[in-house]
């Protein structure tokens, strides 16, 4: 049971996430919304110039400070070190579990002291 315990997690700890839409892709592309709208804005002179200028640039600096703090939390799990760990870990646990759950032997001095009563008694 601790082996089929211990395969199942590292399954899990080894199986690879499917990544559908990465945070980059989303960022770069709400970001490129935006600056189509800021443009669409501009032509149809809703904006002036200098605030188009100063809304792209704050884009820009928004998306390429984003881009830098996701590439600085990247974080790699080393599923080999966790998979022995909680081995391990469920291993102690069910042999101290199994070791409380065992029949308590009585001592020899208890067994001679307690006698069955007879019928004449």
């Amino acid at each position: 049971m601790i082996v089929l315990s211990s395969i199942f997690l590292a399954w899990f700890l080894y199986r690879p996430i499917r990544v559908n839409l990465s945070d980059e892709d989303s960022n770069i592309r709400i970001n490129r919304q935006r600056q189509n709208e800021l443009a669409s804005d501009m032509s149809l002179g809703l904006i002036e110039e200098a605030y188009y200028q100063e809304a792209e640039d704050e884009i820009i600096g928004t998306l390429a400070s984003e881009l830098k703090s996701i590439e600085s939390n990247n974080l790699e799990i080393k599923p080999l070190i966790w998979s022995l760990i909680i081995a391990l870990f469920i291993a102690i646990l069910s042999l101290s579990l199994y070791s409380q759950l065992a029949p308590k032997a009585m001592p020899s001095s208890l067994d001679k002291s307690i006698e069955p009563l007879s019928l004449s008694e």
